[in-house]
């Protein structure tokens, strides 16, 4: 499916609130041009305006789908658009709205722009991320990481279970050459980035239903 733009008409809107709190919030506009910047604080918001008054839908974005946020970039749903490493959406629409961020010296006045990167991100074969807020800081909330699953009672007694069952319903055998890997390296990942070992499962459990066609 070829990437159609479902958000510009919400374009003037969206760049309405980000002129507004940026006037509201002049120490939030000045940390976007810091290079290195770890505060998230003007996106997040952005965000929690236009999820206010536009639409709930409109969220931060998890640069390349990992775990931290873009400081410049909003994502919406679009299934046209980039994958969503969340699991929230199909798919996400991704747009700059800041110009110049973290530009130091070279680009001492950062502007509010519409810059859509979602064709970009597709070409470049990476994913983006939903995420409601980016808070002060890229990253999990400390403490939020879950212990790692016992291999014997989780990883081997139900998680394995499941992905085997999975293959059996499709016909296939398990695990094959990529299983082995992929869908325990997906789960994991998830994991540590936050999830919960079930909430990681069931969203695993999920793609690798579609993949093999169930």
């Amino acid at each position: 499916m070829a990437y159609q733009t479902l958000w510009a008409s919400k374009r003037q809107a969206i760049l309405d609130v980000a002129e507004r709190i940026k006037a509201q919030h002049p120490q939030a506009w000045a940390e976007v041009k810091v290079p290195g910047q770890p505060s998230r604080e003007f996106i997040s918001l952005v965000a929690a305006e236009c999820q206010k008054s536009i639409s709930a839908d409109i969220g931060c974005n998890l640069k390349r789908g990992g775990p931290e946020v873009s400081l410049d970039v909003l994502a919406m749903p679009n299934s046209s658009g980039a994958r969503d490493a969340s699991g929230k959406f199909p798919g996400l629409e991704l747009v700059d709205i800041i110009g110049g961020a973290e530009g130091g010296s070279s680009h001492p006045e950062p502007t509010i722009i519409w810059l859509d990167q979602t064709q970009k991100t597709i070409d470049a074969g990476v994913p983006g991320g939903w995420v409601q807020s980016g808070g002060t800081t890229p990253g999990p909330v400390p403490g939020s990481i879950q212990p790692y699953p016992d291999e014997t009672s989780w990883w081997g007694g139900v998680y394995e279970p499941a992905v085997a069952a999975c293959y059996l319903e499709a016909g296939k055998q398990f695990p094959d050459n990529s299983a082995a890997f992929r869908w325990f390296s997906r789960c994991g990942y998830s994991i540590g980035n936050g999830m919960t070992k079930e909430a990681a499962m069931d969203k695993t459990i999920k793609e690798l239903r579609a993949a093999l066609g169930l």
